[in-house]
């Protein structure tokens, strides 16, 4: 063991000596590694936190899974995520895609650990009257405390206030402005199946999303239903995952525990989005990769030209007895070093930068999307730059392991 530390020091030595001696070399290569691992933490958070606000505003305000039944679907038995039958089948005869089981399926739904909020929705078709305009709409019957697990409409509201009362509905922003409504007025709703109620704004909502400020008519799920002719039963059931990239695996799973339903997740309703999700993440790694290639180019250079320079001393060195395998641990030692220092600087360098940005960008305003630099992300960046420096090393080790001493004392 007192050999293994004596060789160890050594080694240690050697490696501080040759970076000493190398001045100007050192500094420039880890200056080098610095300015990549600069540019690699800045345009990793940013694309990042530009993917996080994507999914946020989009995927994050949107149910990830969508339940409804098949037109020749029946109701059969639902086994839960304990492994108990909660639904019997019932009639053979096709329905009106009515999920007439649904407190049964929704509390089913909540046993899964991989579901974060579940809504049974009672949705039509129709349109807002208000005098002479009149407008097509969505109308939504669902409960407003698990809808704002999902849509943040108490939130979201503009005017108004979150309740539910009867005879009430809430309405997106541009649907009131194109009705000429504020909250107190009346509207009429005309179904597709010309069932007509009256009712009251009780608040105005705005979403982000245009089709939904233009279109929704939120209202509570048992008066909805009343209104749809479904009794009161619902024909949706939304569902948000903790994970929103799992969604589709989950729907699959729960699709074929559910025969006669249809569960279509978010990334099959929306292959445009989920394109360019994968177009960020793919971008992001090929990022990664070109500055970890230049880190690795760039040391692996100085080191080789270093390996030359100091044949000399390798080789009396190896005269005097150093092992092989410590000679080559030398430089292997030096591509770490040179990768910590450099990383070190870099991490130091890119949060300056991201805090100038975040800076730059307050004063015009504020950022178009939010900027957070996390420890993890720091450590793991640093952690594969000293892994990428050590292992550009490797080819100088083996060139400077290979010195034959006694060719090089000959040659002087």
């Amino acid at each position: 063991m007192r050999q293994v530390w004596a060789s160890l020091g050594l080694e240690v030595t050697l490696c501080a000596r040759f970076l000493r001696e190398g001045g100007a070399q050192t500094l420039l290569i880890a200056l080098g590694i610095a300015v990549g691992v600069m540019v690699l933490v800045f345009l990793t958070t940013l694309i990042d936190g530009l993917q996080a606000d994507l999914i946020a505003s989009t995927v994050g305000k949107s149910p990830h899974l969508s339940i409804t039944r098949t037109q020749e679907g029946r109701e059969g038995a639902l086994v839960t995520a304990r492994g108990v039958p909660v639904l019997g089948s019932s009639s053979s005869a096709p329905r009106e895609e009515v999920i007439s089981g649904w407190g049964d399926l929704t509390r089913s739904l909540a046993e899964d650990p991989q579901v974060a909020a579940v809504v049974p929705v009672a949705l039509g078709s129709g349109f807002a009257v208000r005098g002479e305009a009149r407008q097509p709409v969505a109308l939504r019957g669902m409960d407003l405390a698990q809808a704002d697990r999902i849509y943040h409409l108490s939130t979201s509201l503009v005017r108004g206030e979150a309740a539910q009362r009867a005879g009430q509905v809430l309405l997106g922003a541009r649907l009131a402005a194109d009705l000429g409504v504020e909250t107190g007025d009346s509207i009429s709703l005309v179904t597709a199946g010309g069932e007509t109620q009256r009712v009251l704004v009780g608040g105005i909502f705005e979403l982000g999303v245009a089709s939904v400020d233009q279109s929704w008519v939120v209202m509570a799920r048992d008066a909805a239903s009343v209104l749809l002719g479904m009794s009161n039963a619902v024909n949706l059931i939304e569902v948000q995952v903790r994970d929103v990239f799992a969604a589709r695996d989950l729907g699959r799973a729960w699709a074929a525990r559910l025969p006669g339903y249809e569960v279509l997740s978010w990334q099959e309703s929306n292959q445009e989005l989920l394109s360019g999700l994968r177009a960020q993440s793919s971008s992001s790694i090929v990022i990664q990769f070109f500055v970890l290639l230049a880190v690795v180019l760039g040391v692996s250079s100085v080191l080789a030209i270093s390996a030359l320079q100091k044949a000399r001393q390798i080789g009396i060195l190896k005269a005097m007895g150093i092992r092989t395998a410590s000679v080559a641990r030398v430089f292997l030692l030096q591509g770490a070093v040179l990768g910590a220092g450099g990383a070190l600087l870099g991490c130091a360098l890119g949060a300056l930068l991201l805090r100038g940005y975040v800076y730059a960008t307050a004063k015009a305003g504020g950022p178009v999307f939010p900027v957070q630099l996390t420890a993890s992300s720091l450590l793991a960046i640093f952690a594969v730059t000293v892994v990428a420096a050590t292992v550009a090393a490797y080819v100088p080790a083996r060139r400077s392991a290979g010195v034959n001493p006694i060719e090089v004392i000959r040659g002087g």
